[in-house]
């Protein structure tokens, strides 16, 4: 039983940490599409192309983070359906959105306000994405966490328990060889004393089998 509760424990914790990393990976996330949204901007005010860089780096990272942050949650998951649904967004920001921003950039397109507005709202259902999903994600790690202090709990009572068993048992087992051999050491000393005074008549007495 100790052995179960410790290894429970250990298991508990080891899911409270996987949780931890779970929102790291999403804090990943946020800061790729704040680095793609603030490119995106500065190309637009600027028409720099420099100010394009960190779209670009974010846009390489994007599908490797996304892929990582679907391995720490489960498959029918409420969190993988906000996964799911921010990679569509991104996707289309991405994909569809940008270049469509650059092209107007470059060609002067007055309209370019009104897109940039269009884009803000992809940013903004990208982050209630990221939201819901942290959220969740603090709920089961909540849980994981509680999960992880009952087990340590019940790994404590358990070993308790198990080493008050373990020394009544010691005790049990000193009490009756000591029931069973002080008699016999007793008669022991009695004969060598006898036997050391010359009663050559002294007999012990055999006990047990």
């Amino acid at each position: 039983l100790l052995i179960q509760a410790i290894h429970t424990s250990q298991e508990q914790t080891r899911r409270a940490r996987a949780s931890a990393d779970t929102l790291r990976a999403a804090d990943r996330v946020g800061s790729l599409v704040l680095d793609m949204e603030t490119g995106l901007r500065g190309y637009q005010l600027t028409r720099d192309d420099s100010f394009l860089d960190p779209f670009r780096r974010a846009r390489l990272d994007v599908p490797g983070q996304l892929d990582r942050l679907r391995g720490f949650v489960r498959e029918g998951s409420r969190r993988r359906e906000e996964v799911d649904a921010l990679a569509e967004r991104m996707d289309a920001y991405v994909g569809r959105y940008a270049p469509r921003l650059r092209d107007d950039v470059q060609r002067g397109n007055p309209q370019v306000a009104e897109l940039a507005r269009e884009g803000r709202r992809h940013v903004d259902e990208m982050r209630r994405r990221l939201a819901r999903f942290r959220a969740l994600q603090e709920g089961v790690q909540e849980l994981r966490r509680r999960e992880a202090d009952r087990a340590a709990d019940r790994a404590i009572v358990v070993g308790a328990v198990g080493s008050a068993v373990a020394f009544a048992l010691v005790a049990l087992a000193a009490l009756y060889l000591g029931r069973l051999l002080v008699p016999a050491l007793r008669g022991l000393t009695v004969a060598a004393r006898r036997i050391a005074a010359d009663d050559i008549t002294v007999r012990v007495r055999r006990r047990g089998r």
